[in-house]
């Protein structure tokens, strides 16, 4: 009986022998497939990475980076833009630490460190915050634009941050959308092209440039516009979009991107140009110094001239306040014409600063002394603080009573203290300050 176990077994195999010997006609040997020359496989040149020389010339300014905001960015990812600033004679400082994950500032920390690094600062860069710019800071900035400072915005829409907390002020929107070309891109669709330029510094030379993650943004004064065939993620209708824009008084300028800024997107199309272009606009500022902002107003050698041996003192004292590597800083009997000068002077030798003192409205009688739009003040226990700026030059006047008058002004000037009674932008007056 056992034999009949294996029946079945017998019969399965029988009919898979069968079905193989009928249908199997030997092993499959695919045609050979023709191989293109590898030397007739090229990309479009668009997509090879450009040679990039330049020649920059050298701009001694300082750009302050923005690192106290949260922002979402590592240094590497702009390190194309760092390195072309450097190449001008730039210094790149920062608002906290270099890289923004070692940046832990409170509010008051953060609006005491901007105030005082944007009195020496040229240009300031922000580029994806997450904490908004609280009211404080916002006004800062915009006083700092207003003396002729430069601003520059990077967005990011893959990155959600605050930045229209600082952008709105200047009229400038950044949408928070992406844009993106089925058509025509760079291997991605959201890998956009832009060729139609505004006629402007930032633009000159451009063709061509691709940018990886970019988002549209309104402003005042847009500089490139995307083609018929590039959309945005939250518009259902063909727009005019625009990546790139300034403000109205043409020293903000916004940027809906910040990939093109590091290695290697930076070599693709015209886009090396695109950021010795943004490194020219941060450097090529023209800011305006106030009295508020002492030392930094003082950008090369000093001369210290007392009026008196009375007051050398003190003559002493604002030569170790304003000594810095690379200044020189004299102390001297005589100004001199050619040099900047912080003058010491009692109100009894305003005859030897008389052409300072009278351009800025200041009289200074026997018993008062008047400044504009001030009622007159006693000129007993008062002291003066003007700074006068032409043909290149700027002068630092300090004037008092007597001696203790002038160390008085010395102090506050070392203490910062000075700034709390500014009568206008260039001038401070001080009453009571020996009582």
């Amino acid at each position: 009986m056992w034999w009949r176990l294996l029946v079945v077994p017998l019969v399965a195999v029988a009919v898979f022998a069968l079905e193989v010997a009928l249908s199997y006609r030997g092993r499959y040997v695919p045609p050979p497939l023709p191989r293109p020359p590898v030397e007739r496989i090229a990309l479009p040149s668009f997509l090879l990475p450009q040679e990039f020389q330049e020649a920059p010339a050298r701009r001694e300014k300082t750009v302050l980076v923005d690192t106290a905001h949260s922002n979402l960015y590592d240094p590497l990812e702009v390190d194309v833009l760092f390195r072309r600033l450097v190449a001008r004679g730039t210094r790149v400082d920062y608002l906290g630490r270099p890289s923004p994950r070692d940046t832990f500032l409170t509010r008051g920390e953060r609006l005491a460190m901007l105030e005082e690094k944007l009195r020496f600062a040229d240009a300031f860069l922000t580029l994806v915050p997450a904490d908004a710019f609280t009211p404080e800071e916002v006004d800062a900035l915009r006083r700092f634009v207003e003396k002729g400072g430069r601003l520059l915005l990077l967005g990011d829409p893959h990155r959600p941050g605050a930045i229209n907390s600082l952008a709105n002020a200047f009229g400038i929107t950044f949408a928070g959308d992406y844009l993106y070309n089925l058509k025509e891109n760079g291997g991605n669709y959201q890998y956009v092209f832009f060729t139609r330029f505004a006629p402007d510094p930032v633009t000159a030379g451009l063709q061509r440039i691709a940018l990886f993650t970019v988002g549209s943004l309104t402003a005042p004064a847009p500089l490139a516009v995307a083609d018929e065939n590039t959309f945005s993620s939250i518009r259902e209708r063909y727009e005019a979009l625009a990546p790139l824009g300034r403000d109205a008084t043409g020293r903000v300028l916004a940027v809906g991107d910040l990939t093109f800024l590091g290695e290697p997107f930076n070599a693709f199309a015209d886009n090396d140009r695109f950021i010795a272009n943004l490194a020219d606009f941060l450097t090529g500022g023209e800011r305006a110094f106030t009295l508020a902002d002492f030392p930094y107003f003082f950008q090369r050698d000093v001369d210290v001239v007392a009026a008196r041996e009375a007051l050398l003192a003190s003559a002493l004292q604002t030569r170790t306040l304003l000594a810095r590597p690379l200044r020189q800083v004299r102390i001297q009997e005589r100004e001199d014409l050619g040099r900047d000068t912080v003058f010491l002077a009692l109100f009894e030798d305003r005859g030897q600063v008389a052409h300072y003192l009278a351009p800025a409205g200041v009289e200074v009688g026997p018993t008062t002394i008047a400044v504009p739009l001030t009622p007159p003040v006693a000129r007993e226990g008062t002291g003066l603080i003007l700074l006068s700026a032409s043909g290149g030059r700027r002068v630092l006047l300090l004037l008092a009573e007597d001696p203790k008058g002038i160390e008085a002004l010395v102090e506050r000037l070392e203490s910062g203290a000075f700034r709390k009674q500014l009568v206008n932008d260039m001038l401070g007056l001080y009453p009571g300050l020996t009582r």
